[in-house]
């Protein structure tokens, strides 16, 4: 059987080339090969075997889809074993799971992606994965394009309209049932997603409602919807993430609801009832400190709360609220210790460099 091995590792900045596939001839282990009941067409050209799984496809369609497979079908191939009139090219360190998601996108042509059509999340991650090692330029678009679509923030997003639609648009991807938004974040991470670490750190902050249940879910991880999955953080992120809570708590009070304390927006010279309002920003103050702020109590409000506020301190309240937000998505990079938004890089199909090598782990 002919064999194509893999390295397992790629240096920063590398480019997998064809060149760094090396071929043999010796059999792998035996194990129970199992042919793939989705990417199976009887006249495919070539068989990818990956761990027990085989797919039979066509060079032809890959080589317009992966360069570096584009490459390697184009070497001379050692002497091996056929199935099926079909050559057998093993991909080691490889998931079949991914390959599988890939392939079916592939030949489906994204026919189920269509816009207004969620994409899962485990085909993001697969694509970014197989990416990383084989260049797949039009499949990385894609997954790159539900990305920007469902964490929006950044530059040209701090208008009032842009931050409110901010957790309340239509969902572009969606998590599978065996995943949940730590892995979101560990993939973000993974794959330095620069330009969408900030909405993602910050859509974590706002997976609960109060700072107890947040800090026990970093801890202890994220649990998926089939209740099977529980997906921790790496130590680093679970710091990270604890002190930008704390960063927004300070801009929450300073900042954002600097409308409840502060004495010159409320009452304000048009206020037609400067004791009721006084007494109303008070009952506000108390409700929302007393309660604690949590982020979502700032990226999740379609309105800030203003009680009984006249129409006018209600107007002031507003205001403050949402140039305070605006500035704090400008700024809001800087919260998780990264660059500044026009400073985050686009995604380079690298992987962290504590990651190299180990791209199985926590998939």
């Amino acid at each position: 059987m002919a064999k194509e091995t893999r390295s397992a590792k790629r240096k920063r900045g590398e480019s997998t080339t064809a060149e760094a596939l090396t071929a043999t001839t010796s059999e792998p282990a035996s194990v129970n090969i199992q042919r793939s009941q989705q990417v199976w067409y009887d006249d495919g050209n070539v068989i990818l075997q990956v761990e027990n799984r085989q797919f039979r496809v066509h060079k032809s369609i890959l080589s317009k889809h992966s360069p570096v497979l584009r490459d390697m079908f184009s070497m001379p191939q050692p002497d091996g074993q056929l199935k099926e009139d079909c050559p057998v090219v093993v991909l080691e360190h490889d998931l079949a799971k991914e390959w599988e998601q890939v392939l079916a996108l592939i030949y489906d042509g994204f026919r189920e992606v269509k816009y207004g059509v969620k994409l899962w999340f485990s085909e993001i991650r697969s694509i970014l994965s197989l990416n990383h090692k084989y260049d797949l330029p039009s499949l990385r678009e894609e997954a790159l394009s539900r990305l920007k679509l469902e964490y929006p923030l950044g530059p040209g997003f701090e208008e009032e309209n842009a931050v409110k639609e901010f957790g309340e648009r239509d969902k572009s991807m969606e998590l599978d049932n065996h995943t949940s938004m730590w892995d979101v974040v560990n993939m973000a991470t993974k794959y330095r997603l620069e330009r969408w670490l900030p909405a993602i750190y910050l859509q974590a902050l706002m997976q609960r409602d109060d700072d107890e249940a947040l800090t026990t879910l970093i801890f202890d991880g994220t649990v998926a919807k089939d209740g099977t999955t529980t997906t921790q953080l790496e130590p680093a992120i679970q710091r990270l993430l604890l002190k930008a809570r704390d960063r927004f708590r300070k801009v929450m009070k300073d900042e954002v609801f600097n409308y409840l304390s502060n004495e010159r927006v409320i009452p304000g010279n048009a206020c037609p009832q400067p004791k009721r309002c006084a007494l109303a920003q008070a009952g506000l103050l108390r409700e929302t400190w007393g309660q604690g702020p949590t982020v979502s109590s700032v990226f999740a409000l379609s309105e800030p709360d203003v009680g009984k506020l006249c129409p006018a301190c209600s107007k002031a309240a507003k205001c403050t609220f949402w140039k305070a937000r605006v500035e704090l998505v400008k700024k809001l990079p800087a919260m998780f210790d990264l660059p500044l938004w026009e400073q985050l890089k686009e995604y380079e199909g690298q992987v962290a460099e504590d990651e190299e090598g180990n791209n199985q782990n926590n998939q």
